[in-house]
C-alpha cells in the first residue's frame, strides 16, 4: 500500500495512507480488475461479493461460501489470490466502508440471523481480531509507541463514546506510572485545554468507524500544533491515521452494530505492560505507597483473608 510522504511539524515515525483511499472501493475495485482472471469458483465468489457489498461485509466465511455455492477453504484460497492474508482480512476491509454507510439501525437489520449462535460466533469474531493484531501491531512499533509516551510531559488521551473506554483504562494505569495525563472526550469544558499541549507532550487518539468528530478534530489540531500522535484506530485509511505519527492498527470488526474492543484492549494492555517494565527500580516504592492511599480510603473491598489490599486495578 502506497504510503505519502506529508509534511509534518515534528519528525515523522509512520506515515498513513493517502486521503481518499476507502477501503470498499478499493477492494471492489482488485475485485473488478481481476475478475476475467479468476478461476470459475472465485468468479463465483467475486460476483456474489460484488452483488452484495454491504451485505457481503457481515457474512462469515461459511456463509459467503453457502451464496457462491463453493466450499469454505475455496473462500481462502479466493483471499489470498486477491493478495490477503485470508478471509478476515479481506472482510475487514469490507466492513470498515460498510460501518461508514450504514446507520446502526441498518447495520442491526443486516447482521441479525435467526438461529445463530450469537455468542459462539462474537467469541470467534474476537480470535479473528486477535489473530489479525498480532500480525498489524509488531513489538517494535509497541516499544515505539512506549517511547513516546515514556518521553512526554504529558499524555492528552483523545477518545468519545465507546472508544472511551479504551481511553479511560490507558488514563487508569498512566496515573499509576505517574504519568501526567489529560482524558479529551468533548466537553466543552476541556476543550481549551487542547490549547495548552505542545510539541513536548503526546496525544494518543483512540477511535473506530464510525469516527467521532470530536476525534477526528481534536486530533487534526493537535498534529497541526506540532504534538507527536499516535492513533489507535482500525485502518490506515481511518481520518485519525492521516493526522498521526505512528498507527497502532487494531481490528474491531464484528458482524453487529456493536463494536469489538477486544483487540484494541488487548493492544493498551500490552503496551501498559510494556511501559511497565521501563519503570526504573526506585518506582516499586512509590506504587507500594500508592497501595497504602488506596487502603486509606478504602478504594477496594477488603476480601476475605486479606490484610492489605493487593492488586491496583
Amino acid at each position: 500500500m502506497k504510503h505519502s510522504e506529508k509534511r509534518s511539524p515534528v519528525p515523522p515515525i509512520r506515515h498513513a495512507t493517502e486521503a481518499g483511499d476507502a477501503a470498499m472501493p478499493l477492494t471492489l475495485r482488485r475485485l473488478t480488475e481481476q475478475y476475467g482472471r479468476l478461476s470459475a469458483s472465485h468468479r463465483r465468489l467475486a460476483a456474489a461479493v460484488l452483488g452484495k457489498p454491504l451485505e457481503a461485509a457481515f457474512w462469515s466465511s461459511a456463509e459467503l461460501a453457502a451464496n457462491a455455492g463453493v466450499s469454505e477453504s475455496t473462500v481462502t484460497r479466493f483471499t489470498v489470490a486477491l493478495g490477503y492474508s485470508g478471509y478476515p482480512a479481506f472482510v475487514r476491509e469490507l466492513q470498515a466502508i460498510a460501518r461508514s454507510r450504514l446507520r446502526t439501525g441498518e447495520r442491526l437489520s443486516r447482521s441479525r440471523q435467526a438461529g445463530v449462535d450469537e455468542y459462539g460466533r462474537a467469541l470467534q469474531e474476537d480470535v479473528q481480531n486477535l489473530e489479525l493484531l498480532a500480525t498489524q501491531v509488531s513489538s517494535d512499533a509497541l516499544e515505539q509507541a512506549a517511547t513516546l509516551i515514556t518521553g512526554a510531559r504529558t499524555v492528552a488521551l483523545v477518545a468519545a463514546r465507546s472508544s472511551a473506554a479504551i481511553g479511560v483504562y490507558l488514563e487508569t494505569y498512566l496515573n499509576m506510572l505517574g504519568k501526567p495525563v489529560r482524558m479529551f472526550r468533548g466537553d466543552p469544558g476541556t476543550i481549551d485545554l487542547l490549547g495548552r499541549m505542545g510539541p513536548e507532550d503526546v496525544a494518543i487518539g483512540v477511535g473506530f468507524s464510525r469516527y467521532t468528530s470530536f476525534t477526528v478534530k481534536a486530533v487534526r489540531y493537535l498534529y497541526g500544533r506540532g504534538v507527536p500522535v499516535l492513533a489507535i484506530t482500525d485502518h490506515l485509511a481511518s481520518p485519525l491515521a492521516l493526522s498521526a505519527n505512528l498507527v497502532l492498527l487494531t481490528p474491531t470488526q464484528a458482524a453487529s452494530p456493536v463494536d469489538s474492543l477486544v483487540a484494541p484492549l488487548a493492544m493498551a494492555q500490552a503496551l501498559i505492560r510494556l511501559l511497565m517494565n521501563r519503570l526504573p527500580a526506585d518506582s516499586v516504592g512509590e506504587l507500594l505507597a500508592m497501595e497504602e492511599l488506596w487502603a486509606s480510603f478504602g478504594v477496594y473491598e477488603r476480601m476475605w483473608g486479606e490484610d492489605t489490599e493487593e492488586r491496583g486495578e
